[in-house]
């Protein structure tokens, strides 16, 4: 999965701030964020008519086909 986020506010403590924790925090809301969105996988539905030989249909059902 390809994703980018723009942080838009934030705070900076001399002491307890640096790169790495604002990346730590970064991926801890993206993932409460991710559990509370309930993400789905969605896949392309075609209908098509498809001509092959039986021996290549295992193939097409392992691809989830529903033939």
């Amino acid at each position: 999965m390809d994703f980018k986020a723009t942080l838009i506010d934030g705070s900076y403590h001399d002491v307890d701030s640096n790169t790495l924790t604002f990346e730590i925090a970064g991926r801890a809301a993206f993932r409460e964020a991710a559990a509370k969105a309930g993400p789905k996988v969605l896949e392309p539905v075609m209908k098509v008519d498809v001509v092959t030989p039986e021996t290549y249909m295992g193939d097409l059902n392992s691809r989830r086909g529903q033939v």
